[in-house]
């Protein structure tokens, strides 16, 4: 399960990627996934839940109606949430079967904002298809910024050494304008000159992925063309849906080998550092990553950002 914070112009709201094992013995969505939905009844925090359901119901199009899907549909209409599927486009499809399994679910105050919400035929390398959908409003862009650690300090000295010379120094001034005046100045030329020594950077993409590489942008390519090709009828359509097959466990192998090298040297990085550093850089590896709610042993979760750092410092740094 994955669950995140963004914002709109409308405020905060919560998405929660989640999925329910088919072999659970509690109905679902579970216990992780009820919490989270109480905490936004709670806290008043709108709510976006994607989900492999492992569920059959009518309700998302499903061929019937099977007891975990009446489970979540009870569950669905208790917590005031909205099921967003549309239209009868399968959301699994396998060699064996094809079903509706994967569901879009909504607050009531965001599902009048959701719209255009399809099943693609992209490939997803996978059983289960992308689901896209629009939601309406207004989300801010990533400002420009700078990065004191960046800054050119032979330059920055350079330069301010230089804008000082203009300023008229006294040993002692005669007023209160006159001083005002030469703060005025002073400031103005350490702003300049830090400005000019720290440019701006852009932000980088909100979903860079790191464990990537060139080899694998062509093999996608490769296993692209072989799922187009299978999907074609034909003599040769058995063919071209072994090679699919073949060609899609080369990618997946090589991903899940690029992924533990990438996370066997975060680690590896990580462990040369002292440990409240080390939190700094988990958190920053992502851009987009920001604390927001824990868990708390009581059981309750954390109320906002203050609560969150105390309850963090209080676990890994034994405050008391």
């Amino acid at each position: 399960m994955r669950v995140c914070r963004s914002k709109a112009d409308g405020g905060d709201f919560i998405v929660v990627s989640a999925y329910l094992p088919y072999d659970s013995i509690t109905p679902p969505p579970g216990p992780c996934l009820e919490m989270i939905v109480e905490f936004c009844e709670k806290e008043c925090t709108p709510l976006i839940i994607g989900t492999d359901s492992n569920s059959h119901h009518i309700i998302w199009n499903s061929s019937n109606i099977n007891l975990r899907g009446e489970q979540l549909i009870q569950f669905l209409m208790k917590s005031n949430l909205m099921v967003m599927n549309s239209g009868r486009k399968p959301t699994f499809v396998n060699a064996n079967r094809e079903e509706c399994l994967d569901i879009t679910i909504a607050s009531c105050e965001l599902s009048e904002l959701i719209h255009s919400w399809r099943v693609t035929d992209l490939e997803t390398f996978s059983d289960h298809r992308l689901i896209k959908f629009c939601l309406r409003g207004n989300f801010p862009n990533k400002e420009p910024f700078r990065n004191p650690r960046k800054t050119n300090w032979n330059l920055y000295r350079a330069w301010l050494r230089s804008k000082l010379e203009n300023v008229d120094h006294k040993d002692r001034y005669q007023s209160v304008e006159e001083l005002e005046k030469a703060n005025r100045e002073i400031t103005s030329a350490i702003v300049e000159a830090y400005k000019l020594s720290c440019p701006l950077i852009s932000p980088k993409p909100l979903y860079r992925n790191s464990a990537w590489s060139n080899d694998l942008e062509k093999q996608k390519k490769e296993l692209r063309k072989a799922w187009n090709k299978a999907g074609k009828k034909g003599r040769d359509q058995e063919k071209n849906k072994a090679l699919h097959r073949a060609l899609l466990k080369d990618y997946n192998q090589a991903q899940a080998e690029l992924k533990e090298k990438c996370k066997r040297k975060f680690f590896e990085e990580a462990d040369s550092i002292p440990a409240y550093a080390r939190v700094h850089k988990i958190l920053a590896k992502d851009p987009t990553v920001q604390v927001g709610s824990l868990l708390k042993p009581d059981g309750n979760y954390t109320a906002d950002s203050k609560d969150t750092v105390e309850h963090l410092l209080k676990v890994h740094f034994r405050l008391h």
